[in-house]
């Protein structure tokens, strides 16, 4: 049958039975006359989430945690009606989970530990609906929105990458340390030891530059990576080669293991200049992380 909104937009109809999942012109149809919608703002609505810009759900895989819905107008629970949060994979598989009604404005999904898995991605988007069931074979889909399964352990290998993946996304990532230290969430860290702020993770190093040389005149666009640099761009307050700032490119930028710069014009000649990347850290603290690995040379024509 058609859902509230797609009923009320029909041609003709004048409302919606909820009870009974149905269109009907006259609200003495319906199971009970007051439980007949007759207007949009009436009908069931599951609200966009409000942690994240584009208004998606996000749940930790194979993990005990209620995930709670935001909604409008969900009819109460009765006699042989009942709500299930329905999870339909992107393999095409679904999974009912229990759901338990709050008030029209708020719904529980109940999760078990590896009920929703990831075999391989590190997150996977994934259709949320509302299903509402009632007596007999009446299953109606009250309305869907998308859902973010995520796991930490495949997202990120260090402290701070690992605290640059909540960024703008609503995931409850933190860096589990222990003898094998690794990207978790709190259920999963059995050691107790749960960093959730920069300040709780190393100092930064760089570990790599890309390329190793370049023009006095600068110019030179310059990959660094390695651990603990930063948790988000902003994090990074300068970057300097022998001395000349190299100017932050933001788009380069990868949580905690890679920044891009382009290199400043230099006056002279520097072999092995000293580059010295210095991060704030979630306390206000500056900390630096320095390497000999990038040279000013003056071209030189050998053959004409």
């Amino acid at each position: 049958g058609l859902s509230c909104s797609e009923c009320l937009q029909t041609e003709g109809a004048c409302g919606w039975c909820v009870y009974d999942k149905k269109c009907s012109a006259l609200s003495s149809t319906c199971r009970n006359e007051t439980d007949w919608y007759n207007a949009l703002e009436m009908c069931p609505v599951l609200l966009r989430s409000s942690k994240r810009p584009d208004g998606k759900y996000t749940q930790p895989a194979d993990i005990k945690r209620d995930l709670q819905l935001s909604t409008a107008n969900l009819p109460q629970e009765i006699d042989g009606y009942s709500y299930v949060c329905r999870v339909n994979r992107s393999n095409g598989d679904h999974i009912d989970l229990p759901a338990t009604y709050n008030n029209p404005y708020s719904l529980t999904c109940s999760v078990q530990p590896n009920e929703l898995s990831l075999p391989a991605d590190a997150q996977e988007s994934s259709r949320l609906s509302i299903v509402w069931k009632g007596p007999g074979s009446l299953v109606h889909i009250l309305d869907e929105i998308s859902l973010v399964i995520y796991e930490c352990s495949k997202l990120a290998h260090g402290c701070s990458s690992c605290l640059g993946a909540n960024i703008h996304t609503d995931f409850t990532c933190g860096w589990c340390v222990s003898t094998t230290s690794s990207c978790q969430v709190n259920e999963s860290c059995a050691s107790g030891a749960f960093a959730t702020v920069s300040i709780q993770c190393p100092s930064p190093s760089i570990t790599g530059v890309s390329p190793l040389a370049g023009p006095l005149s600068g110019g030179t666009n310059l990959t660094i990576t390695g651990t603990d640099l930063g948790v988000q761009a902003s994090d990074i307050l300068v970057v300097t080669v022998g001395g000349v700032e190299c100017v932050v490119i933001d788009h380069g930028y990868v949580a905690g293991v890679q920044l891009m710069c382009m290199t400043g014009e230099s006056s002279v000649e520097i072999r092995n200049a000293l580059i010295i990347v210095s991060v704030m850290k979630s306390d206000g603290s500056i900390v630096s992380a320095a390497s000999s690995s990038f040279s000013y040379l003056q071209p030189t024509i050998v053959s004409v």
